[in-house]
């Protein structure tokens, strides 16, 4: 790196560095249609990858986030689902307001109780 100073200001002459190598992939049809697989690109008769693309292999993620097999709970009311709609506006003829609901996860039993006021939810289980 050099310069030389013109009046009041100084002038280098700097020469930035290319890059020569890159990791990027030269094929915009991969990431135009959002890094679909290579079978992919052939059925659409687009040419396939030589390489394969950095955002491909960080982002495709080949482990699943959640148990492929769900255990239910083996003992009986075990585990219970609640939950408690309303108030219900006109009531009921019986003048119940609200509903409690009720999902037995062992045996996926629903139950639907009505109620007069929140409070009684303790009565009814």
């Amino acid at each position: 790196m050099h310069g030389s100073i013109i009046g009041k200001l100084m002038v280098i002459n700097y020469t930035i560095p290319k890059a020569l190598i890159t990791n990027e992939i030269n094929d915009p049809w991969h990431k135009r249609l959002g890094h679909p697989r290579a079978p992919t690109l052939k059925h659409l008769g687009l040419p396939t990858l030589q390489d394969t693309c950095l955002v491909c292999e960080t982002n495709k993620s080949h482990k699943l986030p959640f148990q492929s097999h769900f255990e239910p709970d083996l003992l009986t009311l075990h585990c219970v689902h609640m939950d408690v709609v309303g108030p219900i506006n006109p009531p009921s003829m019986s003048g119940k307001q609200y509903l409690l609901t009720i999902v037995y996860q062992e045996s996926s039993f629903k139950s639907v109780k009505f109620l007069q006021k929140k409070s009684d939810v303790f009565e009814q289980f």
